[in-house]
């Protein structure tokens, strides 16, 4: 986050041509669907009480609004170099967003819900492909 910080200053203060740096190629894991007897949780009643779990949370938090917010500033850039490296901005903030959830997912702190398999049918089943040609007047 700081090199890309550092890397935007220095396009944007010297006029020059910085490029947009990707993250690291994300670390792809296989999820395990399904609620593994989640235990019950409860606000923690003070800092004292603050784990991993916690962490990873505001971690998790942080990113994924940093890629929302970079998505919007990239929306709102005019300047094409600036708008790529704000963009690449967004894609590090999703792929860091996404580890920290694999490394909730594997401690058991986000688990994957899934429905019964005739809930899933019946609701894929209300999509269809949309027709082509219409015409607007």
């Amino acid at each position: 986050m700081i090199d890309e910080y550092n890397n935007m200053v220095r396009a944007i203060s010297q006029q020059g041509r910085g490029e947009a740096i990707p993250y690291r190629k994300p670390r792809n894991m296989s999820p395990t669907y399904g609620l593994r007897n989640p235990g019950t949780q409860s606000p923690n009643l003070s800092a004292d009480e603050m784990d991993d779990r916690d962490v990873a949370s505001g971690m998790l938090g942080c990113h994924k609004a940093g890629a929302s917010l970079k998505m919007t500033a990239a929306l709102e850039c005019a300047d094409p170099q600036i708008r790529r490296m704000i963009l690449q901005g967004a894609t590090n903030a999703a792929e860091q967003a996404y580890e920290v959830w694999q490394y909730m997912h594997r401690k058991g702190y986000y688990q994957v819900p899934t429905m019964k398999e005739m809930t899933t049918n019946t609701i894929l089943g209300t999509y269809r492909p949309a027709q082509t040609g219409y015409q607007f007047s």
